[in-house]
């Protein structure tokens, strides 16, 4: 990859994200509300710790493609597989259940809550007591403001730790791969930095993979293996971050 194409301060991605079978496979996805369609014949793929960003202007479709992979939308034409397995149509807790997260743009947490009890919560499909305690060090590992917070109700937390904390309350389930919303939405730059980063160290450090919706284009793409370019509910272009990033400019894929 291009050096210039890359933040120093953030981990190349995994050698192995471009080989080896995909995770996830969506295949000529048809869905909508009601009755307006919104995406029509979605198609990409994901491999196991690979990041890949999912490109649009707002109103894209970006969004509908989460919620319709995670089961939070039923849709209504293709095909979703996950691990080998057809997961189209599938309700969101057997998803879950399997690996495939999603965490939304509102940063979703129970805000009457401390940090704590949200990552407990996070991991009540961990059967193994130890294993959970396992899964929570490492979580507050990764984010150590949550370890600094731990006894702090989550409505009384910058936006910013609201977003690592809704990201850690989906690594408690220990997922295969997250669908990631827009991380970026309403948090200070410094911490987007911060946010991106450690979602590049996940994949390369436990090969989860990433489905990275967002708005900051530039930043989406130093932490990605792949993009894909979405436009008016379509893909109109995939290829390779680092020559995504090398265009400079994306107006013309908006």
């Amino acid at each position: 990859m291009h050096d210039r194409a890359r933040d120093a301060a953030v981990t190349a991605p995994a050698a192995d994200a471009s080989s080896g079978e995909p995770l996830l496979v969506v295949d000529r996805l048809v869905a909508g509300y009601d009755k307006s369609e919104v995406l029509f014949g979605v198609s990409l793929h994901v491999r196991p710790g690979e990041v890949v960003a999912v490109l649009g202007h707002n109103g894209a479709g970006k969004t509908t493609l989460l919620k319709a992979i995670c089961g939070l939308l039923r849709p209504r034409g293709g095909e979703v597989s996950f691990g080998g397995e057809r997961i189209t149509n599938r309700d969101t807790a057997s998803n879950v259940e399997d690996g495939l997260v999603f965490s939304p743009a509102d940063a979703a947490v129970f805000r009457e809550l401390p940090v704590l009890d949200n990552l407990a919560l996070g991991g009540f499909t961990e059967r193994d007591g130890q294993a959970r305690q396992q899964r929570l060090r490492d979580v507050l590992e990764l984010f150590p403001i949550l370890a600094q917070r731990e006894r702090q109700v989550a409505g009384t937390l910058s936006g910013g730790e609201r977003r690592m904390l809704s990201i850690g309350i989906a690594l408690m389930s220990r997922p295969r791969m997250i669908l990631l919303d827009e991380p970026s939405n309403g948090i200070a730059p410094g911490l987007v930095d911060r946010i991106f980063a450690q979602v590049r160290e996940l994949a390369r450090a436990e090969g989860i993979a990433v489905v990275l919706v967002e708005q900051n284009v530039r930043s989406a793409l130093r932490v990605a293996d792949r993009a894909y370019f979405m436009r008016s509910g379509r893909m109109i272009l995939e290829e390779p971050a680092d020559v995504a990033l090398a265009r400079g400019e994306w107006w013309d894929l908006f």
